[in-house]
This record gives C-alpha cells, structure tokens and sequence, in this order.
C-alpha cells in the first residue's frame, strides 16, 4: 500500500519541527563551501529525507514509498539526528494533524478577513 496521506501530512509536519528544534539548537546545515544554511524545511527534505530515501528503498520521491516504508525513513532518521545532535522530534500523531490542519485553516481565514 503507497504511503497515505496522513502520513504525507505528518511527514511533511515532522520536518517542520525538526527543522525549527535545528534551528533552536544553533545547528546549520553547512556544506563544503563552509557557509550556514539554515536547517530549513526544504533543506531538510533535500539533503536529510531524500538521501536517505532514495539508499533505502532507490526512489526519488516519499509519494513512491509504501506506508511501512515511511516509517523506517523516519526510525533511520529519527535515530541518527538524536544520536548526532540529541535532538528529539516525536513523528507527529493523527491527534497533532488534525490540530495543525485547524491552525492552518485559521491562519488562512484571518488572511483572507
């Protein structure tokens, strides 16, 4: 079964606060020019999700990865960050979608208002 939205969401919602837990801790994302780069959602995905996607299973892209799949994408992950940098970013649960959905909602209400 191909990975479901839900776990698209909390994927998606997972990078996020990791990125925002880096960002906290004073980590950057260098690369060899030896310049900071904010561990951003987008450079997160890039050079911390895909990577590790495309060792573990050889596709380019989470919409490719069944449901079991995105959960080993996250234990490898999830274990290498905490090991690395101590950081601890719980894989979001339906209950924190749903609340995050609303959020968003709101936000783009009062936008709109």
């Amino acid at each position: 079964m191909k990975r479901t939205e839900k776990q698209n969401a909390a994927l998606h919602l997972w990078i996020r606060r990791l990125s925002e837990a880096m960002i906290d801790a004073g980590l950057d994302m260098r690369k060899e020019i030896r310049v900071e780069i904010p561990a951003t959602p987008s450079v997160i995905k890039e050079t911390m999700l895909r990577p590790v996607v495309q060792a573990l299973y050889g596709v380019d892209s989470t919409t490719q990865l069944e449901t079991e799949q995105v959960d080993e994408v996250y234990r490898v992950l999830h274990r290498a960050i905490a090991e690395r940098w101590g950081i601890d970013v719980p894989f979001p649960s339906i209950e924190e979608l749903r609340i995050e959905s609303i959020k968003e909602s709101a936000e783009k209400f009062c936008e709109r208002a």
